[in-house]
């Protein structure tokens, strides 16, 4: 079950909820009565150790040096861009 943060405007405070997705978009009472609003939050997940060839610098992609940072456009020389 995913985490929700809501918010209680009477209370002013923000507290978070184990709900069900089903349950994601129901309003969600406030121990004060008050109905508290879900607020927009950001899912961050960790992958760390799950794929260890993405830990080394080599398995990173290094963009070619060039300003857009990809590589691609032709002017970092080994993108797409460049066709070599």
């Amino acid at each position: 079950m995913p985490m929700y943060e809501y918010y209680c405007q009477p209370c002013n405070e923000t507290f978070t909820k184990l709900r069900p997705m089903s349950a994601a978009s129901d309003p969600y009472e406030c121990e004060c009565g008050a109905v508290a609003q879900k607020v927009l939050t950001a899912a961050v997940v960790s992958i760390a150790g799950q794929y260890p060839e993405m830990e080394s610098a080599e398995a990173m992609p290094s963009g070619g040096g060039c300003a857009c940072g990809r590589g691609s456009c032709g002017c970092g020389g080994g993108g797409m861009g460049g066709l070599n």
